[in-house]
C-alpha cells in the first residue's frame, strides 16, 4: 500500500467528522451549536470550460439541487487553467439543499453545465465542468431562497499529530490561528494507530471572520493548547497535508508520522487539483465507518 493510499482512508474518515467538530469554533460565540453547524457542506472543485474556452477569472458558478441555489462561487486562475471551488449547503442549513446522494447541477456564467454529481459531504469531489457549445442549454433563473454568503471557501489542513513525542488521545483540540485570530478548530481521531486531524480555516470576511484566511497568510496551530512546531500557508484551492508536533520530541526512532505524499513543486504542503482538458467526474469515494474513540 502506498503512502497516498494510507493517508486517504484516514482523511476521508476525518472529513466525515470535521463538520461535527466545527462546533468548536463556537468558542467565539456563547450560543450552543445548531444542527446546521453539525452538518458540513459538500465540496466540489475542478477546472472550468465555457464554449470550449477557459472563462475569465470571476465567472459566476452556481450549484443547484432541483431549483434551489445551494452554493455560489467565482472562478479563479491557477497553474495556467481556470478553476473553481464551491461548497454546497446541506438541507439542515438551507432548506431544499443537500442530502445524501442528491443530484447537484451547476451553472457557469448563466449556462447549464453538462456535468452533475451526487451530494456527499464526507469527501472532496473533483468534477471538471463544461458548458455551452456543443451542448448549450438555456436555463430559467431562480433566485436563491436564502442569502448566499460571498465569503470564499476555507482552506483545509490534515495530517497526523504528536504531543511530547506521543500520540495524543482522540478528541485533542487542534486550533488554527492567523495573526492571533482563531480561524478554525477541530478535534483529533485515532485511526490505524495514528492520531489524525482535519481542520477548515475560514477565509477573511469582514462580517463573519475578520482577519482570517487570505492567499499566502501564515497559519499557526496549537495541539491540546501547545503551540505546534509547524505552520502552514493559507490556500483554499488544495488540501494541505501538514503533520503537526507540539511540546518536546522524545519519540523513538521510526515512530514518527508517515511521510506526506509528494507535493506540488513550488507549493510546499499542497496537493494541487490535477488539470485536464477533458471533463470527468472523480472516482467513487471511499467511505469508512467512524472509529470508536479512545
Amino acid at each position: 500500500m502506498t503512502v497516498r493510499h494510507r493517508l486517504l482512508p484516514a482523511i476521508v474518515a476525518l472529513a466525515a467528522v470535521s463538520g461535527t467538530i466545527a462546533l468548536l469554533t463556537s468558542l467565539q460565540r456563547p450560543a450552543a451549536a445548531s444542527i446546521a453547524e453539525l452538518t458540513p457542506p459538500a465540496r466540489f472543485a475542478g477546472t472550468v470550460r465555457l464554449n470550449g474556452q477557459q472563462p475569465p477569472p470571476g465567472t459566476q458558478i452556481e450549484a443547484r439541487i432541483g431549483t434551489t441555489v445551494c452554493g455560489e462561487t467565482q472562478t479563479f486562475a491557477f497553474g495556467g487553467d481556470t478553476r473553481y471551488v464551491i461548497d454546497v449547503h446541506a438541507a439542515a442549513s438551507r432548506p431544499g439543499c443537500g442530502v445524501e446522494n442528491a443530484t447537484v447541477s451547476f451553472v457557469i456564467g448563466g449556462q447549464r453545465a453538462n456535468e452533475s454529481a451526487p451530494w456527499r459531504n464526507y469527501t472532496l469531489t473533483v468534477l471538471h465542468l463544461s458548458a455551452g457549445s456543443p451542448a448549450q442549454q438555456p436555463i430559467v433563473e431562480v433566485p436563491p431562497l436564502l442569502p448566499v454568503s460571498s465569503a470564499a471557501p476555507p482552506a483545509r489542513f490534515a495530517g497526523t499529530l504528536r504531543v511530547n513525542g506521543e500520540r495524543p488521545p482522540a478528541g485533542t483540540v487542534v486550533e488554527a490561528r492567523i495573526d492571533g485570530v482563531l480561524c478554525g478548530a477541530s478535534a483529533s481521531i485515532v485511526h490505524e494507530g495514528e492520531a489524525w486531524y482535519v481542520v477548515s480555516v475560514s477565509a477573511d470576511d469582514p462580517l463573519t471572520n475578520p482577519g482570517c484566511g487570505r492567499e499566502g497568510a501564515e497559519v499557526q496551530f496549537t495541539v491540546g493548547g501547545i503551540a505546534a512546531a509547524q505552520s502552514g500557508t493559507w490556500r483554499n484551492y488544495a488540501l494541505t497535508v501538514l503533520h503537526l508536533t507540539a511540546g518536546t520530541s522524545s519519540q523513538p526512532p521510526g515512530a514518527g508520522p508517515p511521510v506526506a505524499p509528494p507535493m506540488q513543486p513550488g507549493i510546499p504542503g499542497a496537493i494541487e487539483l490535477p488539470p485536464t482538458p477533458t471533463p470527468r467526474p472523480s472516482p467513487a469515494p471511499i467511505r469508512i465507518p467512524l472509529l470508536a474513540r479512545d
